[in-house]
């Protein structure tokens, strides 16, 4: 290949000369990748089966053809194998199922199970509070500011 940086026992073991501007860090990094570009994959097993284009991967990520990816974190996007354009961000976080599309998940144990969706941290015990405008929101969602909702060119405020 050319333009590919590989370290760590077996990183890119397989990858073939078609392959352009991969960085591969860790052990087993980009183990099955072969003709892929743009990858970036980081950490022990990240992108293990990784045989695409374009996927930016955090430990134990097992995509295979998904494009465009981000995970970040220890586990993060491990169902993940033929989804595109998604950002997995936190331990353990992931998607509901092996190929959404444009789906966002940030935050430990949070999980976006549909397309064009965003998720903000975990369910049940390990639930976030979210907090515009402050430091220790008290209730799930908790702003200091105005709201406006709009629908349809109305705007309604909330106070």
């Amino acid at each position: 290949g050319t333009r590919n940086t590989a370290f760590g026992a077996n990183a890119a073991t397989l990858l073939g000369a078609s392959a352009l501007d991969n960085t591969l860090l860790g052990h087993d990094a980009g183990l099955a990748l072969i003709s892929g570009d743009d990858n970036t994959l980081l950490g022990s097993g990240a992108g293990v089966a990784n045989t695409a284009n374009g996927a930016t991967m955090g430990v134990g990520a097992l995509n295979t053809t998904g494009a465009d990816n981000t995970f970040v974190g220890q586990d993060a996007g491990d169902t993940n194998t033929t989804g595109d354009n998604n950002v997995i961000i936190g331990n353990n976080a992931d998607v509901g199922s092996d190929d959404l599309v444009n789906a966002i998940a940030i935050g430990a144990d949070a999980v976006v199970a549909a397309d064009n969706s965003l998720v903000l941290g975990a369910t049940g015990l390990n639930a976030v509070k979210v907090g515009i405008g402050m430091t220790a929101p008290v209730v799930t969602l908790e702003m200091i500011g105005a709201l406006a909702v709009r629908d349809d060119g109305t705007t309604t405020n909330v106070t």
